[in-house]
């Protein structure tokens, strides 16, 4: 019986190992996501800054 018990404890080992695996990869991907997010707000303020300036401020000329 101890034999049953030792496979159990490999067996959810392995488990909580492949668990914390599939965690590490959805933060990855959530934080490459965010990263990529946070670039395209970027650009857009970066570009909506210079239409600003150049429209409103210099009057457009």
């Amino acid at each position: 019986m101890p034999s049953a018990g030792g496979c159990s404890a490999a067996n959810e080992a392995a488990t909580s190992e492949s668990r914390r695996l599939a965690i590490v990869h959805e933060r990855r991907a959530l934080s490459r996501r965010l990263i990529r997010i946070g670039l395209l707000v970027l650009i857009l303020v970066v570009i909506a800054g210079w239409l600003v300036q150049e429209f409103v401020v210099n009057g457009g000329g």
